[in-house]
């Protein structure tokens, strides 16, 4: 199934391939109202790219969600894919 037939996202999809074409990295932020679909579009590109691809979810924004927490969570998750040590608020995770 092509990009083109995940319907009612094609500009959405295209920005997205045109970024994974690049030569160097590059970083996505998909971000809007709960149950518009950035999940499922993202699940859904995912699933047909060639090249590597890394899915991070923010924390769920309370009113003790401060703007460090999220950093410190998007580190978290990113050592986590790519097998690094993890070093949060000036704390290794593995050395403590």
């Amino acid at each position: 199934m092509s990009l083109a037939t995940f319907v009612g996202r094609v500009h959405e999809l295209d920005e997205l391939r045109l970024l994974s074409q690049k030569a160097t990295a590059s970083l996505a932020v998909v971000f809007g109202r709960r149950w518009v679909g950035k999940s499922r579009l993202l699940d859904y590109f995912g699933e047909h790219i060639e090249h590597n691809y890394y899915r991070f979810s923010g924390l769920v924004p309370t009113k003790q969600t401060t703007a460090q927490a999220q950093r410190d969570e998007f580190s978290i998750q990113l050592s986590e894919k790519l097998k690094l040590l993890s070093v949060t608020g000036g704390t290794c995770c593995v050395c403590g």
